[in-house]
């Protein structure tokens, strides 16, 4: 019985590798057109808030923590655009339901999904951050900077959205994940977040909303990379790894019920 078992997750493991190097061939060949898309927006904060607001007198000390928050916001938007395209396909394409037909397991044929977009977020935007960094050079200061913290936390946030992104794909219909997701979803939790404003500051400004931003997942991706890289007051590393590693739990727990309720309703 155990050799077995042990023969179907290998064959299981297989099959979910294969899907692996199918989606980064499909990535391979829009890596390029990605990268450009994300270098634009990236040069235009650099400008805007390495030197535009520098002029305008904004502390240097806030430039390193609002930088981290821009390129966590080009990761939301790229996981959300990588998401349009899976609920196109659920709806048209259908190409998701032949892929319920493999000799896979429901759940890993979720952790493909996820982790598929993983790789997506961070081949297009943790190559940014070494482009915007030394941009940044005479504006950050990165003397303390914890670099296998900051890739930990990375990739935790990478997996936060990617898992946030499918939850709502299978969560909601067609119509409303298109009509109604991003005023009524995302855009209150990324701008209620710490990735807009400073978790240390916004507590001492009100303890209460202080306390709500720590029940917003997004607050410990930006705060962990904050603290992995720059010197000052953030929520410390610990917490931003626990606080990560729950809601990723959570939101996989729940995306696994989306997923048999949108498969079967009744």
């Amino acid at each position: 019985m155990e050799q077995s078992q042990l023969t179907h997750n290998f064959f299981y493991f297989r099959v979910f590798c294969a899907l692996i190097r199918r989606e980064i061939c499909v990535l391979k060949q829009d890596l390029r057109a990605r990268l450009i898309d994300g270098i634009a927006p990236v040069l235009s904060q650099v400008l805007v808030l390495g030197y535009l607001f520098d002029r305008m007198g904004m502390s240097q000390s806030l430039i390193g923590p609002a930088y981290a928050g821009t390129v966590l916001q080009l990761s939301f938007f790229v996981s959300y655009s990588m998401a349009q395209n899976l609920k196109f396909d659920l709806k048209h394409d259908r190409f998701f339901e032949y892929q319920l037909t493999l000799p896979l397991p429901k759940s890993l044929l979720l952790a493909t999904y996820a982790t598929t977009l993983l790789v997506n977020i961070t081949c297009i935007t943790l190559p940014l951050f070494g482009l915007g960094i030394p941009l940044l050079a005479n504006k950050i200061d990165l003397s303390s900077a914890n670099w296998f913290a900051f890739i930990g936390i990375f990739l935790l946030s990478a997996l936060l959205f990617s898992l946030l992104m499918l939850f709502f794909v299978f969560r909601y219909d067609f119509d409303w994940f298109w009509d109604n997701l991003w005023a009524r979803r995302l855009s209150p939790i990324f701008n209620l977040s710490a990735a807009v404003f400073l978790w240390h500051q916004t507590s001492l400004f009100s303890p209460t909303l202080g306390w709500l931003l720590l029940l917003n997942p997004i607050t410990y991706a930006a705060e962990g990379i904050r603290a992995a890289l720059l010197q000052g007051t953030f929520l410390p590393l610990w917490a931003c790894f626990a606080g990560l590693i729950f809601f990723n739990t959570l939101l996989w727990i729940a995306l696994m019920r989306s997923l048999t309720k949108s498969l079967d309703p009744v």
